[in-house]
């Protein structure tokens, strides 16, 4: 009992600073307990204001708000614009049709009432395979009247050696006509590819002559025309040789067996289907460009929704001051022409047909009654070679413009334009 009343008078004289003791650590108890609720009251705040940021920024990021309003302005809007699109494809397809994508009359009407029942590039009756292989020279033969250049060399010979009167009288002299004109003419029988493709060229051809026609309008002979020499007219393969910068039109590298495809199909003996595979392969490798302006291989040939890209080039001996108008001929052409690349190199005279004599004064007509007329390699006359790529257009796709099966049926019945690969009704 005594040493229980010392304790108690020693804890009674040093009481003040055992309660600082015991006030210290109820003050760290409840700091400890208060910084616990406060830290987890912080993380559950800041994780609701994040993801309430986050919601904010998404709406603010996007362009078009989810309600029905805008959603519907923006389908309307969607909807103008598809058939203004489509109005326009429409119309440069109806203009290639109408001016320039028509299979020649010399055919015959039952072959061009077959053609315009089938589908491109879908095989032709054998019967028409040899008409057309039968006429197709005929059609190209009467090209040249096209520019007003020197009609075909019955007998074959060779035009730079007859003398200069014998085509001055015509505005142009065409020099790889009869080259152009070999391509036309075939021992067997063509497939139907071929045919399609050969059709291709040909008005790819008249579109081109028809280009340098409407820059020759205002001449009256060779004198004055701006364009007096076709040097070269190149399409397809032929067309990318020679342009090999970067950006532009170029051949893409190819092992040495496929680069000679085609005369391997003339040669190695294989089976029909075979050989026919083989050809196809041939005629439609590197015809066509993408949209980077490479060459397409054959799996790939005329890809494209619109319009196939096909590669030309025009090598002119022409006065160098109306190469503008040349350049706008292209582009308004009902084939347009987009020019990749123009070369200008004056050349020097080296007699034929780019070293003209001027006619004595007056000489007037010669013997043979043509007018005596020519034209003297200048530094304003050079060779101009045009590389581009040709548009031709396909029938239009409402498919391929979002247009549902519903909304193309409709317009079926309403006697509007079906889309391309499928039939009214």
């Amino acid at each position: 009992m005594d040493q229980l009343r010392s304790i108690m008078k020693t804890l009674g004289r040093q009481h003040f600073w055992i309660l600082c003791g015991l006030v210290v650590v109820l003050c760290l108890v409840g700091w400890w307990m208060a910084s616990g609720t406060l830290v987890e009251q912080y993380e559950a705040n800041s994780s609701t204001v994040n993801s309430r940021f986050t919601a904010v920024q998404s709406i603010v990021s996007e362009q078009q708000h989810p309600n029905d309003r805008i959603t519907q302005r923006v389908q309307e809007l969607t909807a103008a614009q598809r058939e203004q699109v489509l109005a326009l494809w429409q119309a440069l397809y109806d203009r290639q049709t109408r001016e320039v994508l028509q299979w020649p009359e010399e055919m015959g009407d039952d072959f061009l009432n077959y053609i315009d029942d089938i589908e491109p590039e879908s095989t032709i009756q054998y019967q028409f395979l040899e008409r057309y292989q039968d006429r197709v020279k005929e059609r190209f033969q009467q090209f040249h009247k096209i520019v007003d250049a020197q009609p075909p060399n019955s007998d074959g010979a060779d035009l730079q050696s007859q003398p200069t009167n014998r085509f001055s009288a015509y505005k142009v002299h065409w020099e790889d006509h009869d080259q152009i004109a070999a391509k036309f003419v075939w021992v067997d029988r063509p497939n139907s590819l071929k045919v399609w493709i050969t059709q291709e060229d040909l008005w790819v051809y008249e579109t081109l002559l028809r280009i340098i026609r409407n820059v020759n309008q205002n001449a009256t002979g060779s004198h004055n025309a701006p364009i007096k020499v076709i040097s070269a007219l190149k399409v397809g393969t032929e067309a990318i040789e020679g342009s090999d910068t970067q950006g532009r039109i170029y051949r893409k590298s190819l092992p040495d067996d496929q680069a000679s495809l085609a005369q391997s199909v003339a040669a190695a003996p294989r089976a029909t289907s075979d050989a026919a595979v083989d050809e196809a392969t041939a005629l439609k490798n590197n015809r066509y460009l993408d949209a980077q302006w490479q060459p397409l291989p054959a799996s790939q040939a005329g890809e494209g929704i619109e319009f196939k890209r096909l590669p030309v080039r025009m090598e002119l001996t022409m006065e160098k001051l109306d190469l503008p108008e040349l350049l706008v001929e292209c582009a308004n052409a009902p084939l347009p022409v987009e020019v990749r690349q123009v070369r200008i190199n004056r050349e020097q005279n080296t007699g034929g047909t780019r070293d003209w004599a001027p006619p004595a004064p007056g000489s007037g007509p010669n013997s043979q009654g043509e007018e005596n007329v020519g034209w003297v390699d200048s530094p304003s006359i050079g060779t101009v070679i045009v590389h581009g790529v040709i548009y031709i257009y396909k029938e239009p796709d409402l498919a391929a413009l979002g247009f549902s099966e519903e909304e193309i049926a409709q317009r079926q019945n309403e006697g509007q334009p079906a889309p391309a690969g499928t039939s009214a009704g």
